[in-house]
């Protein structure tokens, strides 16, 4: 069973656009006093035990991973190691005499990031990073495989038509969603087009960054590891990937989801000779995504319009996952 490795950021040395990032996205923050792990908080003190706990350890001779291991005695579920040369550390040796409790590595510097992954492989449970630029997170990120990129076409708006009244589904998630954030929704699996969260205002509403007013109940949704989901199946607990106009993808989770009979309109668009469309509910709050994140009113969307979508070469579909056959979407 493949072991999920942590990708942990040092907050008090990376700069503050760095750490809103990495919030942003999720990831395991170690602070001055405290280790937050999925909205979880472990205190780091010295002396510490329990459950909701950690410590770290400066590991500079051999005797000293004997207070590795002691700390692993009382039940401490964090052991943050510190050390100026990981080479001097028998890593196996480590790993095989701590029991419950998770080894994470503090890097010294992401240019080791070779050597990083290398520790990973050798069986501590995740690594404490310092990146000093967004560049330098999401190229770690990737490197590890924790930053999932979709790669976004423009599509051009080639009709725009009213389609009646229909049942439309509004996904609250549990989640934040950022300017040129949203969901990847659409008729076709293969054809997906960027449906922005409701982080702008109207001359009638408020701000509602944790929504997505995602279309009409038969559409297709992107899930996480490359499924679709119909969005008549999704409800409360479903996972669903929430990704950016750059194609940055996260994970988020539903927290409510409301089905409701609004105006219909249906927007078919194109790349190059593939044409896709999506309905959606006539509404001044409803917007597909622009190349530069803005959102595009669907009240306002013309022809000629060029909004952001998602292609895939694969077409058919099998309870949400991508199969191999002949198949035809209209």
């Amino acid at each position: 069973m493949k072991v999920e490795k942590l990708v942990i950021v040092n907050a008090q040395s990376v700069p503050n656009d760095v750490l809103k990032e990495s919030m942003r996205l999720g990831l395991p923050i170690l602070y001055d006093r405290e280790l937050v792990i999925e909205g979880k908080t472990y205190v780091l003190e010295k002396g510490t035990s329990g459950k909701n706990s950690a410590v770290k350890i400066r590991v500079e001779k051999g005797e000293d991973l004997d207070k590795v291991v002691e700390a692993s005695k009382r039940e401490i579920p964090y052991i943050i190691v510190e050390t100026a040369d990981w080479t001097i550390i028998p890593l196996e040796n480590l790993v095989a005499s701590i029991k419950g409790s998770k080894i994470l590595a503090a890097a010294k510097d992401l240019k080791d990031a070779p050597a990083l992954l290398n520790v990973l492989e050798r069986g501590v449970d995740g690594v404490i990073i310092t990146p000093q630029s967004i560049e330098e997170l999401n190229e770690f990120l990737k490197k590890v495989g924790k930053l999932e990129l979709l790669s976004l076409k423009e599509a051009e708006i080639i009709s725009i038509d009213e389609v009646g009244v229909g049942d439309r589904v509004c996904v609250d998630t549990i989640s934040m969603l950022g300017r040129g954030e949203g969901m990847l929704v659409g008729s076709k699996s293969s054809f997906l087009f960027l449906v922005h969260s409701e982080t702008f205002s109207s001359d009638f509403t408020r701000p509602r960054p944790f929504r997505v007013n995602a279309g009409s109940v038969h559409s297709y949704v992107m899930a996480p590891e490359g499924k679709v989901l119909y969005l008549s199946e999704v409800e409360a607990g479903t996972q669903l990937l929430a990704v950016n106009y750059r194609g940055r993808c996260r994970r988020i989770a539903v927290g409510r989801v409301k089905i409701e009979r609004r105006p219909m309109i249906m927007i078919k668009a194109k790349v190059k000779d593939i044409e896709g469309s999506i309905i959606l509910q006539k509404a001044e709050t409803i917007a597909l995504t622009s190349s530069n994140g803005r959102p595009l009113p669907v009240s306002q969307i013309k022809v000629g319009d060029k909004v952001l979508a998602h292609l895939t070469a694969v077409k058919g579909r099998h309870f949400g996952m991508a199969v191999d056959e002949f198949i035809v979407e209209k």
